[in-house]
């Protein structure tokens, strides 16, 4: 069976921050041509820290693929510290 080995979750991580981390939990295979799902979510800021996930699951939700947990320093456009 083919399946994926590489999730595209990052395209749900593009932002104009800075990314120090993402961190990908792969709990089942993706078999090549399978509908998915992708959900994302903030899930708490403190400050400047942006904390977001997200899941890539079958279309009835009841087998996730992959779990994704990411942090994001907001940049100052104005350049203040």
């Amino acid at each position: 069976m083919s399946a994926w080995h590489i999730l595209p979750l990052p395209i749900v991580f593009v932002d104009s921050a800075s990314q120090p981390s993402l961190i990908y939990l792969f709990n089942s295979l993706l078999p090549l041509g399978s509908t998915a799902l992708v959900e994302s979510w903030i899930d708490k800021v403190e400050g400047r820290k942006i904390f977001a996930c997200a899941e890539l699951k079958s279309p009835d939700g009841k087998l996730t693929y992959v779990t994704a947990n990411a942090l994001f320093i907001q940049l100052d456009p104005q350049g203040k510290k």
